[in-house]
């Protein structure tokens, strides 16, 4: 059995899926997902769980397209970028706070969202 899921930030709830469908007796060989925004803690938590994950696309994909396309100002870039380096810690204050306020306090969420839009699009 093959899991599947769109998005993988840390993982944890595609993870109980696997062990969920484990206890119920699949044999689970992987998950397969659309999308992951390479957090470390996601690459920790499936190798803890011995559960191989295979992704179509994912943040350094997403980043090097939007250049290429123009679809992001060099300020922009420069906050996807910083993003990238320390995820963790921005996306964990994006997620609390899904207010308008959001974009004002975290512009790359503005910028990421957009983006992620644009790339949907363009992998149709």
């Amino acid at each position: 059995m093959v899991v599947v899921e769109d998005l993988i930030s840390t993982g944890g709830s595609v993870l109980d899926a696997v062990a969920a469908a484990k206890r119920e007796g699949a044999d689970v060989i992987g998950v397969v997902a659309i999308f992951t925004y390479e957090l470390p803690r996601a690459e920790k938590n499936f190798s803890d769980a011995g559960v191989k994950l295979v992704t179509l696309s994912n943040y350094t994909e997403l980043i090097n397209l939007a250049e290429q396309e123009g679809y992001v100002s060099a300020e922009g870039l420069a906050l996807l970028e910083k993003f990238k380096h320390d995820q963790e810690k921005l996306a964990g204050g994006i997620r609390k706070n899904k207010s308008s306020r959001t974009s004002r306090k975290y512009p790359q969420a503005e910028v990421c969202g957009h983006i992620q839009m644009n790339f949907q699009t363009y992998m149709i």
